[in-house]
């Protein structure tokens, strides 16, 4: 070649690489257009792989929250959660009043029956509104379980975790979810303002309950799922937190939505203290009390699982034959009691293992700890430590200063390993260590936690796994008229001890105290003490003096109905015998307020002896009284009592006529029966409240006879009915849960304003504007500034309130009462009167 002499270039070998570059670069040319797809597809081949990455994390999620869920009730080492649940039933909150808004009227019987969180015992036999956790699931709304302790609160969110860890195709909102499922004392809240992102307290809180596979792969799933709306965060915990705590964890959440507004929870709160929650947008969703039927259901479904897993061992062990789950359920239904899931939890399962021979929650107690505390260490130990959390403000320990605790009251004794196991060591050789040596009191925390009596928690935080337990400890430990208990701020753990040492005598003193004590018109601490009269058998004189009391109270024309109605339950929750024979004096007095409240509390104790009376007051003078009568007669439930029901139906004035009607929708299938029979009546009003009924009905068979009324019957009145209900039935039920707009936005509020000559403005609070409203405003008006003003908790706010409940009346007078109630639980500094 010239100029390159000692290059030799072979010509076949030239021609062949120049064709093969030739045909590469041709082909790389032809390909370039389809780079674009190529990148497409491996992008979306990588999208696969991740999204297949992270939906093994959510089945593991699932998976978790179900292994979980069937732990979280009180006889968890003898049955799983579904083997004995009775789903529970919510009562939702009044919807909000607002001139600016068209709001449905409320139906006859939940205007009868006043319902409160605090009181669930007068509205439990009763059909009044309630709501399903599916529901409650498919809201969108934030959600607090609002309830006493034992209520059902943690079984209820742990029912949510389970319908959404199933995954049930045929309801796909619920599907969508992913929930996490946490205690609140597993989360680090304290550090909430500390840390960058909230959200990452609960990936770290998480991880732990995951396989160490997913745990990397955890916090980057949860953010994607919280970013898509998908995360249900269901908080349990929050009820049994001591004011300060409650008011860090509720920060917590108030940072959490500031950050994450996608993001839904459903939490538990107490209905004594609510601190810090008020203010969030979050409805308080009461837990509704076992009626009588869910009381059949439960007992029959524990003797079923008992008699299946348990009696025959027990049968061959001490030759003992199984109890008959029949004759047990119709004696406890028998006794017509009022005790929560948990108490009756507690009863039965002392009754099957023949513990006891009498109803008596001391003694189930008693034996529920007894069974599984046993010789591991001293009663007064527990009692000890419960009343120190008290004392304290804790619900729980560090495990090692609980162990410390302990020592006090075991013996210094350590614990090897088995010979056998020492003997397999040294042969195999598998380890050169000395046996781990463990503290007896370190064995009993251990078995504590095994048996479900202590719980643990992130950092080794133990806790007891109810507050009715650290109650009844406390109270039990505590001596007579015990400062630190008695005066106490408004925490759950303090009011059982309180309540238990008063239903032991332990503090007559404040007893009698608080029964004379003027808290006009709330009385927390008296209504506090009524409870505590559960159960106490004899005659004892602050006993005689709270009923007396309570019998003043009740024909105190000063006090709203809703006061009262609170007071009567806490007559009704007694369960002292001695109870219906006084609601059947009190049918026969002057006052038509006192005759109300007794055929309610007649009804309520199902007192069939009252029947007669409560039939002839559904031709009382007074509406409340006749609405009442015809409500207690269809919680009697029998044949005659059904049948005054239809006679009010078919010849009763307008209003019990549809109250009438609104009972028989509300009790399948006889009742219907009964509708289906009144729209061929001839009588217009009959065939109208008929109607009426039938609205309330969501079954397939209404609309076709719905259809039928609209277009044959020869009234026009019923005939719009007939269509007015038909729309009524196409249309979702009425949202449950709707927030007012903040102040400045309330249209009324700003026209309100206007006339005064003041601007609403987002930085500065509309208190001033509220509090004279409440003062000067029409009658809409007030009820509507009581709605913001419950959740302004201040001294002025306060007695602004409380001039209402004093000087005004009737329905004033009640929303005055229930936001000074709200107000004095978002912020228990305020909680007694002035």
């Amino acid at each position: 070649m010239p100029g390159f002499p000692n290059i030799q270039v072979d010509q076949i070998s030239f021609w062949l690489g120049f064709l093969t570059a030739s045909l590469f670069w041709w082909f790389i040319s032809r390909l370039k257009g389809y780079f674009p797809v190529f990148q497409e597809y491996f992008r979306q081949r990588k999208e696969a792989a991740q999204k297949k990455s992270l939906s093994s994390v959510e089945i593991a999620i699932r998976q978790e929250t179900l292994r979980r869920s069937q732990y979280q009730h009180l006889a968890h080492s003898l049955f799983s959660l579904e083997e004995i649940l009775v789903p529970p039933r919510l009562i939702p909150p009044p919807i909000p009043f607002d001139p600016d808004q068209d709001s449905k009227p409320n139906s006859l019987i939940d205007q009868t029956i006043p319902y409160f969180p605090d009181c669930p015992e007068l509205s439990a036999q009763y059909s009044t509104s309630t709501i399903s956790p599916q529901h409650l699931i498919e809201s969108k709304a934030n959600i607090a379980l609002i309830g006493n302790a034992g209520s059902g609160k943690t079984v209820t969110l742990a029912y949510i975790a389970t319908l959404i860890a199933k995954s049930n195709p045929e309801t796909e909102t619920i599907a969508s979810f992913v929930p996490i499922f946490l205690h609140i004392l597993d989360i680090n809240y304290e550090k909430a303002q500390e840390a960058d992102d909230p959200l990452a307290l609960i990936s770290e809180a998480y991880k732990g309950f995951l396989p160490l596979t997913i745990q990397s792969r955890f916090s980057r799933f949860l953010q994607n799922a919280v970013s898509e709306g998908r995360v249900l965060f269901l908080l349990d915990g929050l009820d049994e937190l001591p004011p300060a705590s409650l008011k860090e964890a509720a920060l917590f959440l108030k940072l959490l939505l500031e950050r994450y507004p996608a993001i839904r929870f459903i939490t538990t709160i107490s209905p004594h203290d609510i601190d810090g929650l008020g203010v969030l947008p979050i409805h308080f969703v009461g837990v509704a009390a076992w009626n009588r039927e869910e009381c059949r259901q439960y007992f029959s479904q524990w003797g079923k699982q008992w008699n299946t897993h348990l009696a025959p061992e027990i049968e061959r062990k001490y030759s003992l034959e199984p109890l008959n789950p029949h004759l047990i359920t119709n004696w406890l239904l028998g006794e017509n009691r009022y005790y929560t899931p948990l108490e009756w939890t507690l009863l039965l399962w002392a009754i099957y293992a023949g513990d006891i021979t009498e109803i008596k929650l001391h003694e189930a107690l008693d034996v529920y700890l007894q069974r599984f505390t046993g010789s591991l260490l001293p009663r007064q130990a527990l009692e000890k430590l419960a009343l120190n959390m008290c004392y304290n403000q804790r619900i729980s320990y560090r495990y090692d200063e609980i162990e410390k605790f302990f020592a006090k009251y075991t013996p210094d004794i350590q614990a090897q390993q088995h010979p056998e196991e020492e003997i397999a060591n040294r042969t195999q050789e598998v380890s050169k260590k000395q046996p781990v040596k463990v503290s007896s009191s370190g064995r009993a925390i251990n078995s504590l936690l095994e048996l479900g009596i202590f719980t643990e928690h992130a950092e080794e935080e133990i806790r007891f796994g109810h507050p009715l337990i650290i109650g009844y400890l406390a109270g039990c430990a505590a001596e007579n008229e015990d400062e630190n208990i008695l005066h106490h701020q408004f925490w759950s753990a303090k009011i059982l001890a309180a309540q238990f040492m008063v239903s032991r005598g332990q503090a007559t003193q404040w007893a009698k105290k608080t029964v004379t004590q003027q808290d006009f018109p709330l009385h927390k601490n008296f209504i506090l003490c009524v409870r505590a009269v559960k159960d106490v058998s004899g005659e004892y004189e602050w006993k005689t003096a709270i009923m007396r009391r309570l019998v003043e109270l009740l024909h105190d024309e000063r006090l709203p109905l809703l006061a009262k109605s609170r007071m009567l339950a806490g007559m009704i929750n007694s369960n002292d015998p001695l109870v219906a024979t006084l609601m059947r004096q009190l049918l026969r007095s002057n006052s038509a307020t006192v005759r109300q409240l007794a055929v309610l509390g007649c009804g309520a104790l199902q007192d069939g002896k009252a029947v007669p009376e409560l039939s002839s007051l559904m031709a009382d003078s007074s509406e409340g009284v006749r609405n009442a009568a015809c409500l207690a007669l269809s919680a009697i439930g029998t044949p005659s009592t059904q049948q005054a029901i239809v006679t009010a139906l078919m010849s009763g004035e307008e209003s019990l006529r549809q109250i009438a009607a609104e009972t028989l929708a509300a009790t399948p299938p006889e009742g219907h029966e009964y509708l289906k029979e009144a729209v061929k009546s001839e009588d217009l009003m009959t065939r109208w409240a008929a109607v009426y009924g039938l609205s309330l009905i969501r079954d397939e068979w209404v609309p076709p006879l719905l259809e039928k009324i609209s277009v044959e019957d020869g009234q026009w009145v019923v005939r719009n009915a007939a269509i007015r209900a038909l729309e009524k039935l196409q249309q979702p039920p009425a949202k449950a849960f709707i927030l007012l707009p903040p102040p400045h936005e309330s249209p009324w509020l700003i026209a309100f304003a206007s006339k005064l000559g003041i601007g609403l403005s987002v930085s500065q609070p509309a208190t001033e504007v509220l509090l004279t409203a409440l003062k000067e405003g029409t009658p809409e008006e007030k009820l509507a500034a009581m709605e913001y003003l419950k959740k302004v908790p201040s001294k002025d706010t306060m007695l602004a309130l409380y001039e209402t409940v004093s000087l005004e009346t009737g329905i004033l007078q009640e929303a005055a009462y229930n936001a000074c109630w709200y107000l004095t639980a978002t912020d228990t500094s305020i909680a007694l009167a002035p």
